[in-house]
């Protein structure tokens, strides 16, 4: 299953620059393991002894000593085919977080087990998701590191393919300050490594050879490294992800409230050019970078409007949303880009439930159906709701505010539609998912008071499902309130009426050119008419901004009359329904926004963020939502190209018996493979066009015309409804004639209710400009107010539970952490 080899001498330029004389004569410094696998991630089973006594007990470097060393901490580093400035940047924040444990005081075991061992009790694992992606740049970096060779790399053992390479290596190098976006005439990005005030560290890295998602690589880490090292917290990092120089530890200390199963820091956008959060710097540098970043992100926010909208969106989930679920004790979503978890809390349903995306893809006999397989886009909320309604179990999830990881966001617009495609599809049905099974919350062993609480957030995940659900004919009939309601408001905007139609041509041909362009036409390839869909809904916004204003403007002109007139009363101020409305609508928005931004201290993004947030908010609700729905039958994540590794004559090796490996005799000498590396690394990068292939989509298309057709027809009833429109105006009417048409003659009874019927049809026709009939317009009105009070107050009363949630977690945060400080157990 698993071969190594002998440790195998590390570069003789690589040795000269440890910093540590001492370690220069240790082989966990000096050499490099290199092991041959050849079994597959699935083969891991907790019930089959044979397999699971393998795993656990093989001799991996940590278990080669005396005494064990007990792995505290892992750090499980995903990558794809980032490149190495990405991967540097990812790197640069776990070294520092280990540093920082490192010099942490020693003799405070109930307080923590870091300090000066700090670095034998962490691991950092990095799983590469495919031999052939993998960045070149990258693999330049990890040779530089010492944790890669490749030349001695085989790819079959006696005769069987290899699946995956691990090597083991601590190293004593860190990574310096280094400038992510400009490019010197002579050299690429580059890297910088450095000696100085580094810290050992423990790294694994594992290279798969094949692209099977990060799903996979999941169950590498968690199948065959920690059955093995069985960390007590394993934290979860995107490689270009950038954790904050202290984040790591906030969230393992999450952890010494032993009913914690798992817990997530935020996650900012990475905005200007500035320095990294990690780079060393005196008080008064820090303070100057900080002034300077603040300038570097607002240009960014100016400049780039969708940035600016996703800064805005992260920002407040990250100050209502998880605040207010960490309070219940379920954070429906821990981000795979950095989050940890108890590794005795993953054990049994919850990883099984996990892994079960990746298993159902392999089922020839009962495929998956388009709706669990979109559920799966999200597994990480399925793991979420695994730990919590685990059996016989009481293990909660929280958010740590203070923690926090810097990653970039889509730039533009078609890798935003793409990324929220699976996001929106992911998140809806693994909601979904949760609710229809809240059920198993009553098999835990949480507390009454506790399961209380979980069904009581299970309501308002309903809730929040169904107004999703219904966003788009909602979306529309706020819209088409606004503008018509502008119109009748005591300020005399006369031009109201035409704006309304005009409007309403640029909504309807925005809406109908998304729907041409989700059903045909991936992003990437009409890039443009995607943009052009984003202006045209940023105009309707700008409009009913306006309208808002107006309509503002009016019922404070009507309470001005009513104080000069004397008749103004609080019961008064209640019964204007315009004024109501829309003093609810200010406060369940901006207000809680402002106050939310307030409780925790951070308020750049209202004044960088919200006019593009605000503008950009309609092509959330309508393009996002429309490509997401329409191209539901695509599942694809991650996987991109081909899954084997083709090439020439293969690399093979032979066990000489036992686990030892012996080597073929085709090995590159590893000095001018770390003189490659480096210059592979040094040298300009040459951009590439990126082929994708199409995938078949045949086996989701019915699927996903089941679940359109239903959503629209949804959508379309409560457009009638409120406009009492599409024909419902005209029975309307026709009842009302029958009941009044005498029944003296047949002939004239047909006659009258013939030329009734005519008439209607051709009112009909005008129906969204224009009502003739007094009654049918009446019934808007009254339907129209109905709809808007009903969307105003939800909104309202789910903002307010939201920014509850957020009170009751920064008042019981420090108060956790002050319980559970000194409450380590070893």
């Amino acid at each position: 299953m698993i071969k190594s080899n002998n440790p195998m001498l590390l570069e003789r330029q690589l040795i000269k620059q440890i910093p540590f004389e001492g370690a220069k004569k240790l082989t966990e410094f000096t050499h490099l393991r290199y092991h041959a696998i050849t079994a597959d991630a699935s083969d891991y089973d907790p019930d089959n002894y044979e397999t699971r006594d393998y795993i656990e007990n093989y001799p991996l470097r940590p278990n080669l000593y005396p005494i064990k060393r007990q792995t505290e901490l892992m750090i499980i580093c995903t990558m794809y085919n980032e490149d190495e400035v990405l991967l540097g940047r990812t790197l640069k924040g776990v070294f520092k977080n280990i540093k920082y444990m490192y010099n942490l005081p020693d003799g405070q075991e109930r307080v923590h087990p870091f300090g000066k061992e700090a670095w034998k009790k962490i691991v950092v694992v990095i799983v590469s998701d495919g031999r052939q992606k993998i960045n070149e740049r990258s693999k330049a970096l990890l040779t530089l590191l010492g944790c890669f060779q490749e030349g001695i790399m085989q790819e079959k053992v006696n005769d069987k393919d290899v699946n995956a390479h691990l090597f083991e290596y601590t190293t004593t190098f860190g990574i310096g300050k280094f400038d992510y976006h400009k490019v010197n005439d002579n050299k690429g990005f580059t890297v910088p490594l450095v000696t100085e005030q580094t810290v050992p560290v423990q790294i694994m890295f594992l290279l798969k050879e094949q692209n099977k998602q990060k799903i996979n690589s999941h169950r590498w880490a968690f199948n065959f490294l920690c059955p093995n090292l069985n960390p007590k917290v394993v934290c979860l990092l995107d490689v270009g992800t950038e954790p904050g120089p202290n984040s790591i530890f906030k969230l393992w200390e999450a952890f010494k409230d032993p009913h914690v199963g798992g817990a997530c820091g935020e996650i900012r956008a990475m905005l200007g050019t500035h320095a990294s959060p990690n780079d060393e710097a005196t008080l008064a540098h820090r303070f100057g970078r900080w002034f300077y970043a603040q300038l570097s992100d607002f240009k960014t926010c100016i400049c780039n409007p969708l940035i600016a909208a996703q800064n805005f969106e992260y920002k407040i989930s990250n100050i209502l949303d998880k605040p207010m679920e960490s309070a219940f004790g379920f954070v429906t979503v821990l981000p795979g880009a950095f989050s940890a978890y108890r590794f005795e809390a993953l054990k049994g349903a919850p990883l099984a439930a996990y892994f079960h995306g990746e298993d159902m893809k392999k089922n020839t006999e009962k495929p998956a159906g388009v709706l669990e397989s979109n559920m799966y886009l999200a597994e990480d909320r399925i793991l979420c709701f695994e730990l919590v309604a685990k059996r016989n179990a009481k293990y909660m999830l929280r958010y740590v505010h203070d923690s926090f990881g810097v990653t970039d966001v889509p730039s533009t617009v078609n890798e935003f539609i793409n990324q929220r495609r699976r996001w929106l599809n992911g998140s809806f049905f693994a909601a979904l998912y949760s609710v229809m099974h809240f059920y198993r919350f009553g098999g835990s062993n949480h507390s009454f008071g506790r399961k209380v609480l979980l069904f009581i957030e299970v309501f308002y995940q309903t809730v929040n499902i169904l107004l999703s659900w219904v966003s788009l004919a909602s979306y529309f009939l706020v819209f088409r309130i606004l503008t018509i309601g502008v119109t009748a408001t005591s300020v005399g905007f006369t031009a109201g009426n035409i704006l309304a139609v005009i409007f309403l041509w640029i909504y309807i041909i925005a809406m109908g050119l998304t729907f041409i362009l989700s059903f045909g036409n991936k992003p990437n390839d009409a890039r443009k008419l995607y943009i052009t869909a984003f202006a045209l809904f940023s105009v309707v916004m700008i409009y009913m901004m306006f309208c808002v204003i107006i309509m503002t403007i009016s019922s404070v002109k009507s309470i001005e009359n009513q104080v000069k007139a004397g008749t103004l009363s609080a019961v008064g101020l209640i019964q204007n329904s315009t004024f109501r409305d829309m003093t609810v609508s200010l406060a369940s928005t901006y207000a809680i926004y402002i106050l939310g931004s307030l409780l925790f201290l951070d308020c750049f993004h209202l004044f960088a963020c919200t006019l593009q947030y605000l503008l950009l908010s309609p092509a959330y609700i309508n393009v996002l939502t429309i490509f997401a729905f329409c191209n539901m039958h695509d599942i694809s994540w991650g996987t991109k190209g081909a899954l084997k590794v083709e090439g020439g004559a293969k690399k093979q090796a032979n066990t000489s018996g036992g686990k030892e490996l012996v080597l073929s005799d085709a090995l590159q000498d590893p000095d001018e493979m770390y003189l490659l590396a480096q210059k592979n690394i040094e040298k300009p990068e040459i951009a590439e066009r990126i082929s994708t292939q199409n995938q078949s989509v045949k086996n989701y298309a019915k699927g996903r015309t089941y679940t359109v057709l239903l959503w629209l027809i949804s959508n379309f009833v409560l457009l009638v409804i409120v406009m009492n429109t599409g024909g419902l105006n005209e029975f309307d009417d026709i009842q009302e004639d029958s009941a009044t048409t005498t029944t003296d003659s047949s002939t004239s009874a047909f006659s009258s209710t013939k030329s009734a019927f005519s008439s209607k049809m051709k009112r009909a026709l005008f129906s969204f400009s224009k009502r003739s009939s007094d009654a049918s317009e009446a019934k808007v009105d009254e339907r129209s107010t109905i709809f808007m009070t009903v969307i105003l107050w939800t909104v309202a009363v789910l903002a307010l539970f939201r920014f509850g949630g957020a009170i009751v977690y920064r008042i019981g945060m420090p108060i956790r952490r002050r319980k559970f400080h000194k409450q380590y157990m070893p």
